[in-house]
């Protein structure tokens, strides 16, 4: 039988384990009460105060500020795609404030990088090149059943 101290050094143990469980989840999918299916963030690789850090599709963490620039009620249609290349992508048109959000944004931070995000997942991370408008081509969809079922919660969104 273990005495007291021993059992309270194992409990103090698996609470470590669990947080460090519990933490390393956060490297995967970002879960809020507010998030919704559709989210761009604006992004950075290197660390910001308050910002979530999450790893990209190749492990690299990224950061992504806590408020998103533009989410799925900003969203008027999202809807199937493929992109130059065949692979299955998501067409999304914004509404008239969603593009002035995200047109703002972008003409500001020229050379900075935003990040999308389906159901809380990070799909793609982009270097801002130029003003962005109201029309959006998410690449990065593994599977079109994947794109179909994304597509699928975004719309749920649109008013």
């Amino acid at each position: 039988m273990l005495g007291l101290k021993q059992c309270l050094r194992y409990w103090a143990y698996g609470l470590l384990v669990l947080a460090q469980v519990a933490c390393n989840m956060v490297d995967e999918r970002i879960r809020t009460s507010d998030m919704t299916p559709f989210e761009i963030h604006a992004a950075s690789r290197d660390a910001q105060a308050g910002w979530i850090p999450l790893k990209d599709e190749q492990g690299v963490r990224v950061y992504l500020a806590p408020e998103a620039i533009v989410a799925a009620g900003h969203v008027l249609i999202a809807k199937m795609s493929a992109d130059e290349a065949g692979e299955s992508s998501i067409d999304i048109k914004l509404t008239p404030e969603g593009k002035e959000r995200l047109q703002t944004y972008s003409k500001e931070m020229i050379g900075k990088e935003l990040a999308v995000l389906i159901d809380g997942e990070l799909v793609a991370v982009s270097t801002i090149q130029s003003e962005l408008g109201g029309v959006l081509r998410v690449p990065g969809m593994a599977t079109p059943g994947k794109s179909k079922l994304a597509i699928g919660r975004i719309n749920s969104f649109v008013p």
